[in-house]
């Protein structure tokens, strides 16, 4: 699945990057005119993260971005371990919740970035428009960019509309510059 093309025809895109201490930054396109907020460590070596929003407000997109051999344990995902954590986390975070009731993994391949992700559709908000802040769809995901990886968050209120696809290229256009 590749959304790039669409969005790309949509969209004017601004790239903002997140240093990762001396593994280079991951570099964000995402549409011109969405905020782009770098996200605190406790520990200034630890993980980092980001989150985009939409002007509008209706589209969120969170990141949080390791590198191989992070942590006590060495971490360096293959793809079947980030499918594996996309499915875990799908099942603990959202699967009780959802309309879906079980945990669908979808692939993505960008040009520098690839991954999975699963959709889940809150069954709360069935039928309903949820207020400002609150979304009725999440996307949980993985994604692995060159030694760098990471989960993500998608957050809209359609499951697979054009918001949902825009905010997916924001993930599918990931690309790790140099330290």
């Amino acid at each position: 699945m590749t959304t790039v093309g669409f969005a790309a025809e949509q969209a004017e895109f601004t790239t903002n990057s997140l240093p990762v201490p001396d593994h280079g930054s991951i570099c964000f396109k995402a549409p011109k005119g969405w905020s782009f907020l770098k996200k605190g460590a406790v520990n200034p070596f630890g993980p980092r993260s980001a989150e985009f929003r939409s002007e509008d407000g209706l589209i969120s997109v969170q990141a949080t971005f390791f590198w191989d051999g992070f942590g006590p344990k060495q971490m360096k995902p293959s793809e079947k371990d980030l499918a594996d954590l996309t499915e875990k986390s799908g099942k603990a975070q959202f699967l009780s919740g959802s309309v879906e009731k079980k945990v669908v993994l979808e692939n993505f391949k960008g040009a520098e970035a690839s991954g999975c992700f699963a959709r889940f559709t809150d069954a709360d908000w069935v039928g309903k428009k949820p207020p400002a802040g609150e979304f009725a769809n999440v996307t949980t995901g993985m994604v692995r960019c060159g030694d760098l990886w990471g989960n993500f968050t998608i957050l809209t209120n359609e499951k697979d509309g054009p918001s949902f696809k825009q905010a997916l290229v924001v993930i599918e256009t990931l690309q790790k510059a140099k330290p």
